[in-house]
This record gives C-alpha cells, structure tokens and sequence, in this order.
C-alpha cells in the first residue's frame, strides 16, 4: 500500500460510490437523469487502468521488460477467468430462483458472442472487468509499439476512437471497444510528461468550465459515444483534482482511499449485493425515498466489507495470500 498514489485511489473509491448509485437506478429500472449524469462511470474506471499502466507501471517495471509483460498477462487472465465464474456463478444461483430471468447458464452460453465481443449485454453482470482484462492484454503491443515510435500510443488512442466513431455512425456500435478505448486515451495521458500533468491544478473556476463544456455538448448533441468519452475525461480530471488538493488523512477521504484500494473487490460486491436485493421479495415496491435507503444501504455494506477485508488482511498472512492471488 506504501507505493500508491493516493490521488489514484481516491479517484476509484469516489468512482465506486458514483457505481452503486449507477446500478442502482439501473438495476432497479430508474432510466431517469440521474442515470444519464453518471454514464462517464463504466469507461472511467477503463481510463484509469490505461493512465496506471503508463504512469505506474512502466516507471515501475520498464517500457517491454519481461515483468510488466508478465504482470500484464496474469492480471489479464485473471479478470477475463473472474468475469467468466462470477457471471456461471450468477447465473446457478440466481437463475435457480427466478426463471427465465435475463442471468441464466442458458442465456449466458448462448449470448457468448454478444458478451466476450460486443459487450454491453443484458446476459451477463460485471461487464466492466471484460474490457479492463482485455485493455491489460492488448498494451503489450501498444507498448511495445510505443518503444519503436515516440507517438506510438498516442496514435494508437486516437485509431481507436476513429475506428468507434465510424462504428457507431454506420449503426455497429461495440461496445467493449467503447471501453477499451478509454483505456488507450487513459494510457497515453499517463505517459504524458510530468509538466504536462499540472492541469490538476489548474483553478476551480477552469476545471468547472471543462464541465460546462461536456454539459453544453450534451445537451446539443445528446448522449452519444464522443460526448461519454469527453465526460469520462473531464469527470476523473475533477475527481483526481479533488484528490490532489484535499488531505487524505482525513477520516472521510481516508474511507474513499480505502475503497479505491479495494476498487476491484469494491465493483464486485456491491453488485453481488444489488442481484440479492433485486432477488428479494420486496423487490419494486419501492419509490423514490425507498431507492435512496437501497443506495445507502448498498453503500454501507460495501464499505463495511471493504474494510472488514483490510481488517483480515493485516491480522492474517494465509487470508492477505489468498486476496492476492484473487485480485492482485
């Protein structure tokens, strides 16, 4: 934990609370403003792995070294093989209790091309751990194409978002490519020099301006792909701002670097926890107040699983080598 970058974490963790008022609304079927106010969510924890795989790890373990290769490639299986038993595991448990619901085995074997390749299908759960798999497995030819030309991955950003553009004007939309390239856009601003970082501090009043410019494209030009890739940039430039400038040590902000430490388990859990929710008897008889006590609810139990996690993992070594080699 010595080694992170608390501006990081604090981004993630305040991200992880913006996910559970995110899926809740979607979840319980509010496709009201609100929900279209935090669509930057999905893709900004996509742009931050990009940013920490130029900005940490290369520093940390060389441009094409064998470590950052190997590194990729385990966290790559790793999250592709968690998304895969979680959704199987999703899908007995919950398909079990409500047939011919949208998670079963059935429905997930069948839809396998529209969840591991187009993304965003109503047959899986954990959708974001796909394309963040996939970005960890696809930057090692970005990076080593970034060792052959200065502006190798700039470029490869930038292809990206041409090839989403076209895609989505000719009524292909993919949108685990969406994601991924967010990722890419993520990767070349952390290999950006250091000097050409300090937008973070710049003035208030500049970095609310960048946000009134996505809310006046919005509004002109509604919710399409650019528009998200611009409020996803814009969205964690002010949250990794607020991080920057706040003290950490402080009880509140202490408790969102906890859960962006945990950002991974974080995701997990607090959708595990709405599928049970959304199980529940209960379920749909709420309205608007009884929503806001679901999204409390679900907020508090995630952090207080967050924390009991940090708790065994400073008392016990077998528990701390087991989370590793899970979300490590």
């Amino acid at each position: 934990m010595n080694n992170r970058i608390g501006a990081i974490d604090f981004a993630k963790g305040t991200l992880v609370l913006f996910m559970v008022i995110y899926h809740s609304l979607n979840y319980l079927g509010y496709d009201s403003i609100p929900h279209y106010c935090l669509l930057f969510v999905p893709p900004s924890f996509i742009m931050i792995a990009g940013f920490i795989i130029t900005h940490v790890y290369v520093p940390r373990y060389g441009l094409t070294s064998r470590n950052i290769v190997s590194i990729l490639i385990l966290r790559s299986c790793k999250l592709v093989l968690l998304f895969t038993l979680l959704n199987i595991g999703a899908a007995v448990v919950f398909s079990s209790q409500q047939r011919g619901g949208a998670i079963s085995l059935s429905n997930f074997i069948r839809g396998w091309i529209e969840i591991y390749i187009m993304g965003g299908s109503r047959w899986a759960a954990f959708e974001v751990l796909l394309p963040i798999g996939y970005l960890l497995f696809l930057a090692i030819p970005i990076l080593r194409l970034q060792s052959l030309f200065p502006y190798g991955i700039g470029g490869i950003s930038l292809a990206t978002v041409a090839v989403c553009l076209t895609m989505e004007h000719n009524g292909y939309p993919v949108y685990n490519l969406y994601l991924i390239s967010a990722g890419t856009l993520g990767m070349a601003i952390g290999f950006l020099p250091s000097h050409n970082m300090k937008v973070v501090s710049y003035p208030w009043v500049v970095l609310g301006s960048f946000y009134a410019l996505y809310w006046f494209a919005f509004l002109l030009f509604g919710d399409q792909y650019m528009i998200q890739l611009l409020a996803t940039l814009v969205s964690v430039l002010l949250i990794y701002a607020v991080g920057s400038r706040i003290d950490l040590g402080r009880w509140l902000p202490g408790q969102a670097l906890v859960l962006g430490q945990y950002s991974l388990l974080a995701y997990i859990i607090q959708i595990l926890y709405l599928q049970i929710f959304k199980h529940l008897p209960i379920y749909g008889v709420f309205e608007l107040p009884g929503l806001v006590v679901v999204i409390i609810s679900i907020m508090i139990l995630t952090w207080g699983t967050v924390r009991s996690v940090h708790y065994a993992r400073e008392k016990s070594d077998f528990f701390d080598d087991a989370y590793r080699m899970i979300f490590a």
